[in-house]
């Protein structure tokens, strides 16, 4: 059973948003992942050279993309650009994103076993859960 709710190609690479045992990320070609909900982008940061995808603990390099391959991430996953190290975090957009439409249908197919997840590790963003479950219920409501 797939935990991937999410697969986006671009530039010739695969980015994936998989749910792990501490919550869903965004993965990269070469098996790092962020945390999603905390992560956002910076362009040419301090010992940081080109893009390269933020979250609360770790960072990934986004520097083989094009500029279309870096928009296409960001209009994928909600992800905001953070102008500069010293800006606040601005807000994320992946509970607006397609992306996130991936996790919510994720969450329809596979509820017990987000709901096991959230019981035995701590999540990242803790809330995650409850934003697919009000999703689908407003989905649910709208047919």
């Amino acid at each position: 059973m797939s935990n991937r709710f999410f697969l986006l190609d671009t530039d010739g690479e695969s980015f994936e948003g998989m749910v792990t045992s501490d919550g869903p990320h965004l993965k990269s070609p070469i098996g790092e992942s962020l945390a999603v909900g905390e992560t956002y982008l910076g362009l040419d940061f301090p010992g940081h050279a080109g893009w390269w995808a933020f979250d609360h603990r770790h960072q990934l390099a986004l520097t083989s993309l094009s500029p279309n391959g870096i928009q296409t991430v960001i209009d994928a996953f909600g992800l905001p650009v953070r102008p500069n190290p010293l800006s606040p975090v601005p807000d994320t957009g992946f509970w607006k994103s397609p992306a996130f439409q991936g996790l919510c249908e994720w969450v329809r197919h596979h509820h017990t076993r987000a709901e096991h997840l959230i019981k035995r590790h701590p999540q990242r963003p803790p809330y995650w859960l409850a934003m697919c479950e009000a999703a689908i219920s407003i989905q649910d409501d709208d047919n």
